[in-house]
């Protein structure tokens, strides 16, 4: 049974990511997610324009092995392959979001729920959340909807 590991950027679950159990796929997220000690994949589906820091642009443009699901193919960045957005929200029809007034789901308000799509749609019998703790407010508040 292929599990994957969700592993976001609250450090606060970090200790209980099973890095050396080579059967747990790691999928990371963004920026900090290439300081984690293992990841097989990185996922980065913000705008090109919100890539962060020089280094972290360096980094995706030197990488050779690990895959980088980005919005779209970059051609500087030669591991990035394009998320399949349209069909992760697909997957979701039907589903109500809202705080005030509920409506179909139309996008995800964070990379999470994105990625859990992606993994349904991968069929993973097993999928576990590690450092997504939505704690901070700013956070919280723009991402709990979805």
């Amino acid at each position: 049974m292929k599990t994957v590991a969700i592993v976001g950027n609250h450090r606060e679950t970090h200790y209980l990511v099973p890095w050396d159990n080579p059967d747990i796929e790691i999928w990371a997220i963004n920026e900090p997610g290439i300081q984690r000690q293992r990841f097989d994949v990185l996922f980065e589906i913000h705008l090109s324009e919100y890539l962060g820091f020089p280094e972290y642009l360096e980094w995706l443009k030197n990488n050779k092995t690990i895959p980088v699901y980005m919005l779209e193919h970059h051609d500087d960045i030669p591991m990035s392959i394009p998320f399949p957005l349209k069909e992760s929200i697909e997957l979701t029809k039907g589903i109500l979001q809202g705080m005030d007034e509920l409506k179909p789901l139309e996008f995800f308000t964070s990379t999470v729920p994105a990625l859990l799509a992606r993994a349904i749609l991968q069929n993973l019998p097993k999928i576990d959340i590690y450092g997504v703790e939505l704690k901070d407010n700013r956070e919280y508040r723009g991402q709990r909807e979805c």
